[in-house]
């Protein structure tokens, strides 16, 4: 007999949201990249990428929705950066195409005379709504075709 009653543990059994989780956090990180993106709200494989990114701080479409979202919606910019977000904004819009991180960034930085922590912040907001820029290169990489959108 496969089951049998005796073989059942007397130790209660324990819910473990975090192995939960982090089995949520696989599975995600396995759908397809258009998928994932319709979750999200959206339809498109960059996006997609882009949810994948930020699977290593939010482990349920709960906690990703809102920081996909944070890229679209209009920013909330702290007042210290009003200013050179107004700048790097203008610069942006008037950008051209580049393919890759490094050359935006370097384009960005010469047309806006920012430089260090204050450019890398104020292009985060701006790019994500949130001042963390440790992504920033990464997520590029996908958002470029956006960057109109974005910043509006």
């Amino acid at each position: 007999m496969w089951f049998e009653l005796k073989n059942i543990a007397d130790s209660p059994a324990r819910f473990d949201l975090d192995a939960l989780k982090s089995m949520n956090t696989q599975h995600l990180r396995n759908l397809d990249d258009k998928e994932l993106s319709r979750y999200v709200g959206f339809a498109d494989v960059a996006i997609g990428k882009v949810a994948k990114i930020y699977l290593d701080e939010a482990r349920t479409l709960k906690e990703l929705r809102p920081k996909i979202e944070a890229i679209f919606a209009p920013k909330v910019i702290p007042a210290e950066f009003t200013e050179v977000t107004a700048t790097l904004h203008k610069v942006i819009i008037n950008a051209p195409y580049f393919e890759h991180f490094d050359a935006f960034h370097s384009y960005v930085k010469k047309e806006s005379g920012l430089e260090g922590e204050k450019l890398s912040k104020a292009l985060s907001l701006l790019l994500t709504g949130a001042d963390n820029s440790s992504k920033i290169s990464e997520l590029y990489v996908h958002l470029k075709d956006f960057l109109g959108e974005i910043v509006k």
